[in-house]
């Protein structure tokens, strides 16, 4: 065989790193897939089907930035940046830029994902922050892996309190502060991940905690132990979980709810002949829900309101024990 004299002019094959805007295009375009927005015939290679319902084209954006970031002015930007890396575990991206008179006329951290800009006040050119001004028209949203333990954070740094952390009608655990800058800061952990979208759904939906692509799935159940102060030592211990104040529930049985989990939980002390794990399926309508538990040969041992809702507790037609709970507004 005649070898191809060019192959002596040939390189050797070696990976190079993609262009960053490719990347960031392809990990949008991914995000889109997995969260249903874009048609799922659309391929990296080409397009089998134009139809989309996000535009995912990053072209028009710097990598690492998103379409819209937040900017802050502060009246002291170097201990800003040691505040927010303190508080929220920013990272600084790159160099501050120093003006000749010694003030920050920008700087870039990363919070998780995101990209937050700040410099110092220059009020010769109308940028003050909100203690200048008096206060704040703006507030900014942090989503963070643990809110009770940031809040707590940017308590001990000097942040001020205006909302205590709690469990909200859409879903999030949120907790606000103003930082010692003047910034309203919302700082918050999703409780209603899973399959679907992260969208929170509004108070007009019916304030359910997660979204509506998430009926019929499970949005609560309960782990029944003989001891439930051994339980909490024990699972607390394993996964970290937080338990809140325990509660009696009329009947007598001690319960303890789990606030950092993505699914909401609860541990009950209960006889050992108990089921050791309660599912509380999530239901649009209870009644109808019940109605077909019945038609499919099922069984409804008893059906109680509650304050966080309708609950049925039932059988399949093989004695296998669940809940039906119609999550009242606000839960």
């Amino acid at each position: 065989m005649t070898s191809d004299p060019f192959d002596a002019l040939r390189l050797p094959v070696e990976p190079v790193d993609p262009e960053p805007r490719f990347v960031a295009d392809l990990h949008d375009r991914l995000r889109a897939l997995h969260r249903g927005a874009t048609d799922p015939t659309r391929t990296l290679g080409g397009t089998m089907s134009t139809t989309t319902t996000t535009p995912t084209s990053r072209a028009h954006i710097p990598p690492a930035h998103h379409s819209i970031n937040a900017y802050l002015m502060v009246d002291d930007a170097r201990r800003a940046l040691d505040w927010y890396r303190a508080v929220f575990d920013a990272t600084v991206e790159g160099e501050p830029i120093i003006m000749d008179d010694g003030r920050v006329g920008h700087a870039e951290i990363r919070i998780g994902d995101s990209l937050v800009m700040l410099a110092d006040e220059f009020p010769e050119m109308g940028l003050v922050g909100p203690n200048a001004r008096g206060g704040t028209s703006v507030s900014l949203s942090a989503y963070v892996p643990d809110v009770d333990a940031t809040y707590a954070k940017a308590i001990d740094a000097g942040a001020r309190s205006v909302g205590e952390v709690e469990n909200q009608f859409h879903g999030s655990r949120r907790g606000t502060v103003i930082d010692p800058f003047g910034h309203r800061w919302m700082i918050s952990t999703w409780l209603g991940g899973g399959a679907g979208s992260a969208d929170e759904p509004s108070e007009s939906t019916g304030g359910s905690t997660q979204a509506a692509d998430l009926w019929n799935e499970v949005g609560y159940y309960v782990l029944r132990v003989p001891d439930i102060d051994k339980g909490r030592a024990f699972w607390g211990g394993l996964f970290g979980w937080h338990f809140s104040e325990e509660a009696v529930s009329p009947w007598g049985e001690r319960n303890s709810h789990v606030d950092n989990s993505i699914v909401p939980f609860g541990l009950s002390e209960n006889a050992q002949d108990s089921p050791f794990v309660t599912p509380y399926f999530r239901v649009a309508d209870l009644a109808a829900a019940v109605e077909t538990v019945r038609r499919l040969g099922g069984q409804v041992l008893e059906s109680t309101d509650y304050e966080t809702g309708g609950d049925a507790v039932c059988v399949d037609d093989q004695g296998v024990r669940f809940n039906l709970w119609q999550p009242a507004p606000g839960y």
